[in-house]
Formats: structure tokens, sequence, C-alpha cells
């Protein structure tokens, strides 16, 4: 062979590299083509951070003056924000209880359905007193016995007891529905006269059942122990992508009105920063299910939070090549690759001479995304084809001119659960 056919050769030879980088990793994937190389995406707006605000709004919703003596009311919690009234207890005789010369307090009579958590807190820190408070979750107003089917929390040593100067906060699991009785008292007194008690109580519970969900406002579901189940009902607002995040120990997967998977579930947890949420393509107008499967012993407030946003997002490419959207040099094209959907994504650009070329490709997928870009005669010019990743930018860099014409580029889903948006740009 001789040099001239050997530099020929050379010349439009082309080396695919493909890397993807995040947290000081990299891969790689080698093959003819022209040269990749990538760079972690920067996710917009994450929706995480309306989970972390409903899990601090619940934190914070102990506030309020107190209501006038033995009064409890329970505050029923979906949002995080709902604020618990405080109930100030004083013991005196005509609080004790039935017949009994051991106890003197009050109870609140209350229906709760399975997989209620219900979170009590007491602070027995007034100025006088020198005993302890009880509380708990009772089968009977007179707090002779705990409720049957109530689970405490799975790492607590005591469920009722709060020393003086202290304030305590337990959680209960209520594991089948029923009637209960939600108890705060003092056993500590002389003869039929208690002593100076002065407890503040709150009581909030939060269901555990399914909930509609609204784009842009966190809920809270009850939880705990046992692994559960549970589906969010929403309808799509825009056509584009929906992120969605939940609290730690959970895994999140995109369902239809009949809860069929349209994903595969993946873990998320508000406060990762590499998996703070999960992005899906949605069609306006549908109705859709967010499951979130929570595994036992994760949430240890006895609650998590869930929440999602909805992006208006409508572009999108050719349905076939021949139909391939144009995109112009240094300008950007964007689209969504919809739950569900087998459609594929086709566009093109023209170099108007022999040169070197740049495709970028970004996007926020729960799976990979397939990238292929071929020449106009049909071959493919990246060896082998590349992904996008979730969390992850593609970037095809030519290392040597390409002769001038039309240059094409497939984008379409890995598998049938990959879904997301993406952005296109050549340069």
């Amino acid at each position: 062979m001789n040099k001239k056919i050997s530099r020929l050769l050379l010349s439009a030879a082309v080396i695919m590299t493909l890397v993807f980088t995040s947290a000081g990793m990299a891969f790689a994937d080698t093959g003819t083509g022209a040269g990749f190389s990538g760079k972690a995406v920067k996710a917009p707006a994450p929706v995480s951070n309306l989970v972390k605000q409903a899990q601090i709004g619940m934190q914070k919703s102990l506030a309020g003056a107190a209501t006038a003596t033995g009064t409890i009311v329970p505050c029923k919690t979906l949002y995080g924000t709902e604020a618990a009234t405080p109930a100030y207890l004083k013991y005196n005789q005509s609080d004790v209880i039935g017949t009994s010369t051991s106890k003197a307090g009050y109870s609140l009579q209350i229906g709760l359905t399975k997989g209620t958590t219900v979170i009590i807190d007491v602070d027995n820190s007034a100025a006088g007193n020198t005993q302890a408070a009880w509380y708990g979750v009772y089968a009977d107003p007179n707090f002779t016995t705990y409720a049957p089917g109530v689970a405490l929390e799975w790492w607590a040593d005591s469920p009722t007891l709060t020393k003086p100067q202290t304030h305590t906060s337990y959680h209960f699991t209520v594991t089948q529905s029923g009637t209960y009785y939600i108890g705060v008292y003092s056993d500590t007194y002389s003869g039929i006269t208690p002593y100076t008690e002065n407890v503040t109580a709150w009581v909030r519970t939060i269901s555990a059942a399914n909930h509609t969900i609204t784009s842009g406002k966190a809920i809270l579901v009850g939880q705990y122990q046992a692994a559960q189940t549970n589906y969010f009902q929403f309808k799509a607002t825009a056509t584009g992508y929906i992120q969605a995040s939940t609290s730690a120990g959970t895994k999140i997967a995109l369902c239809n009105s009949g809860k069929t998977a349209l994903s595969n579930s993946v873990y998320t947890d508000a406060s990762s920063k590499y998996n703070s949420h999960v992005t899906f393509g949605v069609t306006k107008g549908k109705t859709y299910n967010i499951r979130v499967a929570a595994s036992a012993y994760s949430n240890s407030d006895g609650y998590y939070a869930v929440a999602y946003k909805n992006f208006s997002l409508t572009g999108k490419g050719g349905v076939k090549k021949s139909k391939a959207v144009t995109i112009k040099k240094k300008a950007t094209k964007k689209g969504t690759i919809t739950a569900g959907s087998s459609r594929v994504n086709w566009y093109k650009f023209k170099l108007a001479s022999k040169s070197k070329f740049t495709v970028t490709i970004k996007g926020d997928t729960n799976k990979k995304i397939k990238i292929a870009i071929y020449n106009s005669k049909g071959k493919r010019i990246n060896g082998s084809t590349a992904c996008i990743e979730p969390g992850y930018n593609y970037i095809g860099k030519a290392l040597s001119k390409f002769p001038k014409g039309t240059y094409y580029i497939k984008l379409y889903r890995a598998d049938k659960y990959s879904s997301g948006w993406y952005s296109v740009t050549w340069k």
C-alpha cells in the first residue's frame, strides 16, 4: 500500500469514544466513528425541594396558643403545613378517670383506618411539674389496655412516659381499622387529688390512603414498619414531562389510569445529590398514577413525602428519516419521549463544506435513550449506538473532517420503559 493511499485511509478513519462522568467515575464505549465525550446534566428546578419543604413544614407544625383545659383536637395532616392545635391539660380532682384512684387525665375517642399514623407530642416542662405524664393509643377510655392493632415505632422503648422538663413525641401506626382512644394522663397524686400537672399535648394523624396529587404541591403519607404501596393519581396539565420525588427508602414508577406500569421502578431520595427525582414523559389531558413503594422500617418519622411537577415541552422530531426535522447550526431543538410510546424522533443537519462538527444531546430521563448518527447514505457514523442515561449529557465530536452533505440523528428509547425530555444541538 503506497503512502498516498495510507494517508487517505487515515484521514477517513474515525474513532468513537463515549464517556459518562459522575462523582469521579467514567465509562467508555469505543468503536469506529467520530470521537465523543460527556459530562453530567444539571436538572432544572428540582422537585425534591418540594418534598423537603413538606417535611420541614411537618416538623414546624407544633405552634399556636393552647386551647382550653382538657380539649384535644386531632389535626389531619396532608401537606405538612397544617398546624396541630395544642391542648393545655391541667389535672384536678374532676379529671379523675372513672372510678379509678390512680389516674387523672383526658381521652379522645377517634375512628382510625388501617395504615394511619398517629403522632402524639407531649410537653411536660411547665413550671411546677415534678412527676411523669403518660400518653398513648388505648382500647378503652380508662387507659387500662393498649389498643390492639397499633404498632409503636420500631425503635422506641416506651410508648407513654415523658419525664418532667422534656418534650417527647411518639408515632403509632394503626394496623387495623377501628375505634381508638388517645389518652394523656397523670397517675401520681395524693388520695383523690392529683399533683399539679400542667401538660401540653398535640395530636396529628396522617392517612396511608391513596390520594389525588397536584403538580407543585407535596403531600404526606402515613407509613410504618411494614412495606406498603400507594398510587397517587393526577391528570397531566401540559404535554412534556414530570419530575417526581419522594423520601428515602422508596421506589417510584409511572402508571396509566388503570395502574399498569409505564416505567420501571426507580429509587429516589429527595435529600440525595444523585437520585433526588425521576423524570417521565407525559401527554396533556391523560390521567396517570405515580406508584410509590415504601420499604419496611424506612420512614422513622412515621410518614413519607411525595411530590411531582409538570413541565411543558411540546417539541418532537420526525417520525421517520424522510420526515426528519432540520436543525440549524448552533440552534437547539427540544423534545420528549412519552411514557408508553414507541415513537422514534429523527433530526437532520447539513454540512455546507467538508468539516468537523459536534453534536450535543442533553436530557433528563428515567432510563436510557439511544442515539445513532447517520450520513446521507444511511451508514451509521458514530460506531456503536450511544445512550443518554439519567443525569448525563452526550457530546459527539468529529475528530476528522466529514464530507459536505446531510446527516441524520435518530433518538429513541432503549426499552419500553424509557421516557423523558432531551435537547439536540450541533455546531
